[in-house]
């Protein structure tokens, strides 16, 4: 997120802003810094680190559904989910 401040200056006609600009872009670095929080160009940046540890099932989760057999292959996984939201909302 990014915050414009606009600061009603006269400047003479032909003068060179650039150093000024440079001092106050310079200013404001030294602040920014001090919240700790990633910019959001640094959080578009950034590729999520899956590993093969996170891939895999916790033993504790896998003994709370081995009793659960597996489903038929003959069900309609959409239609049996349309008809309870059928059921849930008439």
């Amino acid at each position: 997120m990014s915050t414009t401040i606009n600061i009603p200056v006269e400047v003479p006609y032909g003068y060179d802003l650039s150093p000024l600009l440079a001092k106050v872009a310079d200013y404001v670095r030294l602040f920014v810094p001090v919240t700790g929080r990633p910019t959001v160009a640094e959080v578009e940046q950034t590729d999520p680190i899956i590993t093969e540890a996170d891939l895999v099932i916790d033993p504790a989760v896998e003994a709370m559904f081995s009793n659960v057999p597996p489903l038929s292959p003959d069900i309609d996984i959409k239609q049996e989910y349309g008809q309870y939201l059928y059921e849930k909302y008439k």
